[in-house]
């Protein structure tokens, strides 16, 4: 549990200084409300808080030294992800976006269950199935996120989306093709977990997996077009 909160506190400073780069005025973050000081501030300090919730795990000390490096390259990819995203102009190619997210979102997510999977001392089978399930789940996710982006047109974002960049390059039906393809991760998310022992955590898992309604694929073809 520990290591599972400090994840998620890094995960939180991350989004904290991803909002202040990103400038999204449309809705309330952190550093718009408190400055941009204590944005930065607070995301350095719940960074932190992971090596410290890491210091309070009972396990090995290989163990823990192996989750410190997975995290670390998690976070530099991350990062990296970020600088891609920077320079993501309207006219990217599609590919270039899923590299961005990949680093950006979907490293973190599959670095979060293998880290739970190392400490749990998983098999190293199912510590690789369970990577997979994350990084997929992230490319899902970041894609889900992007569909309600579409309906949402916050005038401060200035990221293309999947969507946008679809519907520059004259894809037919852009916002149906991003929906399949977080559909297309989402299932790719469940293969691997099928991987897994079945029991109440994977259950938990697959529940958690699936992601409701989307954004209609048609309303967010409409609101894209209209910035393309």
């Amino acid at each position: 549990m520990p290591a599972a909160v400090g994840v998620e506190c890094a995960h939180v400073g991350g989004l904290i200084h991803d909002d202040l780069i990103s400038r999204r005025e449309g809705r309330e973050a952190v550093h718009s409300r408190f400055g941009d000081g204590t944005a930065i501030i607070t995301g350095d300090a719940l960074g932190f808080t992971w090596f410290e919730a890491l210091a309070d795990v009972e396990a090995r000390a290989e163990v823990v030294v192996e989750v410190m490096r997975v995290q670390a390259n998690a976070g530099r990819l991350a990062c990296k992800g970020a600088a891609l995203e920077l320079g993501l102009g309207v006219d990217a190619p599609v590919s270039a976006y899923l590299e961005m997210a990949h680093y950006k979102t979907a490293a973190m997510t599959s670095a979060a269950c293998r880290i739970g999977a190392l400490l749990a001392g998983a098999a190293p089978e199912h510590t690789v199935a369970l990577a997979g399930f994350g990084e997929a789940l992230g490319m899902a996710m970041h894609l889900r996120g992007d569909l309600t982006r579409d309906l949402a047109q916050d005038p401060g974002e200035n990221r293309p989306t999947l969507t946008d960049l679809l519907a520059r390059h004259a894809h037919p039906n852009p916002g149906q093709q991003a929906n399949d393809l977080a559909e297309h991760y989402t299932d790719r998310a469940l293969a691997q977990l099928a991987q897994v022992p079945d029991g109440p955590h994977r259950r938990a898992l697959e529940a958690w997996t699936h992601p409701g309604d989307l954004p209609s694929p048609r309303t967010a073809t409409k609101q894209s077009s209209m910035h393309a």
